[in-house]
């Protein structure tokens, strides 16, 4: 864990909806800047071996990813055409879709991986 990183109630919260079964994507809520995406990255690389991380608000062309089709394996492969880093491997890779209210598509496409389940997903939104 980040030496500079200071445990808050989010942490627990991510925890305890990881740990539940069949957890569908994460919703997390708040302002802009008040370290929603900070908290997220330190659990997701704490927990999976693959993060992928995208920011609607600062890289507005990933929405591209999103606008041929919802499959979960399209999303993927547009994905790492996109951000050639990122890499999807069943189980363990989670995918943040920070500030998704900016891309209403990938938005929709949470119920995609919710039923796929090969993937996980947390999102950002104020």
């Amino acid at each position: 864990m980040d030496a500079t990183y200071f445990r808050r109630k989010i942490d627990q919260r991510l925890l305890e909806w990881f740990e539940s079964k069949g957890h569908p994507p994460a919703l997390v809520y708040g302002i802009r800047q008040c370290g929603k995406s900070k908290s997220i990255k330190q659990f997701a690389e704490s927990h999976f071996k693959y993060v992928n991380a995208i920011d609607f608000w600062k890289t507005p062309n990933a929405k591209i990813a999103f606008e041929e089709s919802l499959e979960v394996n399209a999303i993927a492969k547009s994905l790492t055409g996109l951000f050639p880093s990122f890499k999807f491997v069943p189980h363990e890779t989670v995918l943040i879709l920070d500030e998704i209210q900016d891309c209403p598509k990938a938005r929709l496409a949470l119920k995609g991986f919710k039923e796929d389940g090969r993937y996980v997903v947390i999102a950002t939104l104020h």
